[in-house]
């Protein structure tokens, strides 16, 4: 397998899970709107702060409204991590590797990507962005369905797993993020506490699997630990990096990449997370953030900056990739 399929394999599902999960973290807002009374503000501007925006979101002058916070997370083509641009990434990888995946997937993602286009435009209403929102995360489900049911457990599979399984981990950290960040002012944090971990929760369809294995109550540290920690849920952070290494175990040179998930897990499993003190998760999140992506440069390293044809059966190197961590 060529380096530059395989890394063209795995951004197209990091896209697609990045274009999953950018719904998913403006659900979690907008589910905090529907649940919350009306007078209780949302600090819109801090969905930019958690995406680690600030910067693009600040070069487009944009004010830290929800409307054009929306438009930037949703729509913006000039942001690369917005719904849109990561769909419309995604489909650019898949149209390259078309001759390796299954003619459904390709005709699920370009489906997609049709739909997104067609549909945002016309969105002017919050009810019609949840009903947008809703529709995206169950075309994305859908197509990983495909992947599921389709495609060979071959090395294409595993490197489509590595891409989804590190995207979704990220995305997991930040929606946790959006509840300890200042979404809300702080006496409405200490009052809305719980509904806003039921947020959260909704949001990654996690719900009813907390209540059945927890059971015991919403609470911030249940949640926490939950979605972190948790090793049967398939959002769970942990859970995540148990794909990622399971995976790396059927590709060859894999011993640098697994030695850096070591050296994560083993930090995910010792630290101290107080979901009473927000402050500390904002700052784990981010450290968490930060490791994966140390993650991701020891995999490129591993296998879309190596020349040689020792596991990839060609002597040519590997192209710049359409991805951007």
């Amino acid at each position: 397998m060529l380096s530059r399929v395989a890394e063209n394999v795995y951004w197209m599902a990091r896209y697609l899970e990045r274009a999953e999960g950018a719904a998913r973290l403006v659900a979690t807002s907008s589910q905090m709107l529907f649940d919350l009374p009306r007078e209780t503000p949302l600090s819109w501007g801090t969905l930019v702060d958690i995406l680690g925006a600030n910067e693009a979101f600040r070069d487009l002058e944009l004010e830290t409204s929800e409307r054009d916070v929306i438009q930037f997370l949703l729509k913006e083509p000039r942001f690369p991590n917005s719904l849109a641009s990561a769909v419309r990434k995604a489909r650019e990888n898949a149209r390259t590797c078309r001759d390796i995946i299954p003619a459904e997937l390709w005709e699920g993602i370009n489906e997609l990507h049709y739909f997104v286009g067609e549909s945002l435009p016309s969105i002017r209403s919050r009810s019609a962005r949840h009903e947008f929102l809703h529709q995206t995360i169950a075309r994305c489900q859908q197509v990983e369905g495909i992947v599921r049911g389709t495609l060979s457990r071959n090395t294409p599979y595993s490197f489509m797993t590595l891409g989804q399984a590190l995207e979704r981990a990220d995305m997991t950290s930040r929606i946790v993020d959006v509840r300890s960040a200042n979404l809300l002012p702080r006496d409405a944090a200490d009052v809305y506490s719980n509904l806003g971990w039921m947020s959260v929760l909704h949001s990654l369809s996690a719900y009813e699997m907390y209540r059945h294995e927890v059971q015991v109550r919403i609470n911030g540290q249940a949640v926490v630990h939950f979605l972190l920690r948790g090793e049967k849920f398939p959002r769970a952070c942990s859970f995540c990096l148990g794909r990622i290494n399971a995976s790396l175990a059927r590709l060859p040179r894999a011993e640098k990449p697994l030695r850096r998930l070591r050296e994560i897990s083993e930090q995910l499993d010792r630290e101290h997370l107080d979901a009473n003190n927000l402050d500390s998760v904002r700052r784990f999140v981010d450290l968490f953030q930060q490791e994966l992506n140390t993650l991701h440069e020891a995999i490129t390293d591993s296998y879309f900056r190596f020349n040689h044809d020792s596991w990839a059966h060609a002597s040519a190197p590997a192209t710049a990739g359409t991805g951007q961590a």
